[in-house]
């Protein structure tokens, strides 16, 4: 029930009437994972210090009982250091633990910092297979890592027809990246070395 309602967005974390139905549900069904993961979340995502403070402990007992969710924002709590000691690492592993359950946001988060290799160390293979996570559920994110990949020849041989693919799909749904990608591609064509200037702009990522 919990869970349901959480997913439906039927609770709104800044009333505090709806915070204290889910305090209730937690307390009749015993204090379950689910219950615990629903309340966690609310409170993660009112962005309120305090709030978010308070959802950890909730966010890790979800995450331990294998919500996805939990993950991703125990990923996002930890990479930022604001409610939580900043551990750049333990946030990406939460992200791919995610990623690897078929969360879209956590497959391509743990998936670009694979291929950026600033935070983490560059693991191509890695980044290409959890990019493909994310575009087998036609995330725009997942594409646009595909086609980045093609682009530069990172993992697979370098392939400008299969880039570009990988980016209309993105842009299709989206992606304002990708509409920058593509335009990058015409302006510079099928020979620059596109590896080279990903990787000059892979400091920008550092956390």
């Amino acid at each position: 029930m919990a869970r349901k309602a959480r997913e439906e967005n039927t609770f709104d974390a800044n009333n505090p009437e709806d915070l204290q139905k889910l305090r209730d549900i937690l307390a009749k069904d015993g204090g379950s994972p689910a219950g615990h993961a629903a309340l966690g979340c609310l409170l993660y995502m009112s962005n309120e210090k305090e709030k978010m403070e308070e959802s950890i402990p909730h966010l890790i007992i979800g995450a331990d009982a294998g919500d996805d969710n939990c993950m991703v924002l125990l990923g996002d709590a930890y990479i930022k250091g604001e409610v939580v000691e900043k551990d750049v690492a333990k946030g990406i592993d939460f992200h791919e633990a995610a990623g690897l359950m078929g969360n879209v946001e956590g497959a391509a988060c743990a998936a670009n910092e694979y291929l950026m290799g600033v935070n983490i160390p560059e693991n191509h293979e890695r980044a290409y297979y959890l990019f493909s996570i994310a575009a087998s559920k036609n995330s725009d994110k997942g594409f646009n890592g595909l086609g980045l990949m093609y682009l530069c020849g990172f993992h697979v041989e370098k392939d400008v027809k299969e880039a570009k693919k990988n980016f209309i799909k993105a842009k299709a749904r989206g992606s304002s990246v990708a509409v920058v990608n593509l335009e990058n591609l015409k302006e510079y064509g099928p020979d620059y070395d596109y590896a080279a200037s990903l990787r000059e702009e892979a400091e920008e990522y550092r956390l």
